[in-house]
């Protein structure tokens, strides 16, 4: 449901944002939602201008909400709570990183450099692609993370 909305919601800005907003447009929106005409053309250039700004900004926000992959919790979550107490942002200076304690040589051999240098500056859905990868890797076993694997039952 949330992707079906955010797809939808991507596909209207596309729409509305792919073209400037003219000031005859914004006027007949005004008229047509029964507000009063601003006083000069200039002002209504600029109201056409702000609304220009503003659809660009929402289609921007909405394209970048749409790269973001789309990852399960399980058992991600519970391994990063287990890892580091549900710190996605964890660094306390042991050698591993973030919510899943990486190290960054483990990031970077399973392409975590493409996200960030270090895996506790990349965000918790990135983290878990990596994550995904080495688990892949070793065979859908959770072999990396040995003691939260068994208080978990993972494989």
């Amino acid at each position: 449901m949330k992707r079906t909305v955010r797809s939808l919601a991507l596909s209207v800005a596309v729409l509305v944002g792919s073209t400037a907003c003219t000031p005859e447009q914004m006027s007949a929106w005004l008229k047509a939602n029964g507000l009063p005409q601003p006083a000069s053309r200039s002002q209504l250039e600029q109201l056409a201008e702000m609304a220009t700004r503003f659809w660009k900004d929402v289609f921007d926000k909405l394209a970048r909400a749409s790269r973001q992959p789309q990852v399960p919790s399980w058992p991600w979550d519970a391994l990063a709570r287990c890892e580091a107490g549900g710190n996605w942002r964890a660094n306390t200076g042991n050698g591993y990183y973030g919510g899943l304690q990486f190290l960054r040589s483990t990031w970077l051999a399973y392409g975590g450099g493409q996200f960030a240098s270090y895996p506790h500056h990349a965000t918790r859905e990135q983290q878990i692609v990596v994550g995904m990868r080495v688990v892949q890797a070793h065979g859908g076993r959770y072999s990396a993370w040995p003691s939260c694997r068994r208080k978990l039952g993972l494989p």
